[in-house]
């Protein structure tokens, strides 16, 4: 989904107009999050989740986390839902050589790649089969709205360099449900950018931050890739695609045409062709993000680079005392 600009202004008419729409989607999301008892799995279970519809970093941060715990010794599992609940039933471990991101989504497939995921309808379910099979703690991968499931530690994951947009609830602004409600649900903030982003986001939302705050920042992965030798043809269909190409752009790569496309959408193979043709003839490589490849037809995964990129956490210590209370020696 494209997002529209108005909604990182700080004022706008658009947004105003907008705005009894988003108190009456603010007061639906009150309402289901008030609806029965949260149900405790056998398992700690640690929620990533967001207040901004679209990317905010939590697929990154859930992989940080994931390589901790078991540089640590634990032995966790991711559980989603898949883009869009995919799957209706389940659960299902997600099984990267028989299973595609149509199948199961895109962010599940790239996840399965470095701790066993599972996919269902219920997430309960998930997280108990997750423990039926081995784990011994569990990292959901959104599911900070769904009331269903007791969290016992909520990571709410922000972008630096958008924040919270304009501070309104959809559609008015990019926000599922209020910044002082969300956080209020919340144990830790983790809030992703460089040490500038950071500065300009605390002097935004400060006011209204009030609880534990980890600090990460996206590193693109060294894999012996010469960038600055490279003529590219970059392509992205994540929530800001403009970030990936000017990654790009900073490691020295010339990129000679950027292609934005719909988040979590199918790559069709008339657009891969497109694309291709307009590489074959800039003597450029085609090249993408992680998390887009493994959208790719299997046939096309040889002819397309992509730039893997990992969260480099600071204040790690929080997940420390996390386990250290919870998780049982």
């Amino acid at each position: 989904m494209r997002q529209p600009e108005f909604w990182y202004r700080k004022r706008g008419l658009c947004a105003w107009l907008l705005t009894p729409l988003g108190a009456i989607y603010a007061a639906s999301v009150r309402r289901r999050l008030r609806v029965g008892r949260r149900a405790r799995a056998t398992i700690p279970v640690i929620c990533i989740g967001n207040l901004n519809v679209g990317g905010s970093g939590k697929t990154p941060t859930a992989l940080a986390i994931a390589e901790k715990l078991t540089h640590q010794g634990f032995h966790p599992h991711f559980v989603s839902r898949g883009y869009g609940g995919q799957i209706r039933t389940g659960p299902l471990q997600v099984n990267i050589k028989k299973h595609n991101a149509g199948s199961v989504g895109d962010e599940p497939l790239l996840l399965a790649a470095f701790a066993p995921t599972w996919v269902g309808s219920n997430r309960l379910e998930s997280v108990q089969r997750a423990a039926g099979m081995g784990a011994d703690l569990v990292i959901l991968d959104d599911g900070f709205q769904d009331p269903s499931l007791r969290h016992d530690l909520t990571i709410v994951v922000v972008d630096a360099s958008r924040g919270f947009g304009n501070g309104k609830v959809l559609p008015a602004g990019p926000l599922r449900e209020p910044v002082q409600q969300g956080l209020g649900r919340a144990d830790v903030l983790m809030v992703i950018g460089n040490t500038a982003q950071y500065t300009e986001f605390r002097q935004r939302w400060g006011p209204v931050l009030s609880l534990a705050t980890m600090r990460g920042n996206l590193q693109p992965v060294e894999t012996g890739v010469d960038w600055p030798k490279m003529r590219v043809v970059a392509f992205a269909g994540i929530a800001h695609p403009q970030k990936f190409f000017t990654t790009l752009k900073m490691l020295g790569a010339t990129v000679i045409q950027e292609f934005s496309l719909a988040d979590h959408a199918p790559i069709s193979e008339r657009l891969l062709q497109r694309m291709r043709n307009c590489a074959n003839a800039a003597s450029a490589t085609l090249v993408t993000t992680e998390k887009d490849s493994v959208r790719l037809p299997a046939t096309w995964r040889r002819e397309v680079l992509s730039l893997p990129v990992r969260l480099q956490v600071q204040d790690t210590e929080i997940i420390d005392r996390f386990l250290a209370q919870s998780v049982p020696s």
